[in-house]
């Protein structure tokens, strides 16, 4: 069973202060860990448009899970984020 996101809301913290955390904890995260479209957009260092159009691209697979809710896996961001760096 998959670990609840790293986003999601934490008692006391604002979604600044969340976002900041998950970032920071990005590489520490399992491979099979999923994070939300801002902290892809960070850690990547492009906006969030930018982000959706890599996935509509092919570049970066979003899951759907929930109905107003996607995420990515860290291990693809990583894998992506490599690929930029080769090219």
């Amino acid at each position: 069973m998959q670990a609840a996101s790293t986003t999601q809301h934490h008692r006391g913290r604002n979604d600044k202060e969340t976002l900041a955390v998950s970032v920071k904890a990005f590489d520490d995260m399992p491979d099979s860990a999923l994070v939300d479209i801002k902290v892809v957009s960070l850690v990547c260092g492009q906006s969030v448009n930018t982000t959706w159009r890599r996935a509509r691209e092919g570049k970066l697979t979003p899951i759907k899970t929930g109905p107003n809710s996607t995420r990515f896996r860290v291990g693809e961001i990583r894998a992506f984020l490599r690929s930029l760096q080769a090219a």
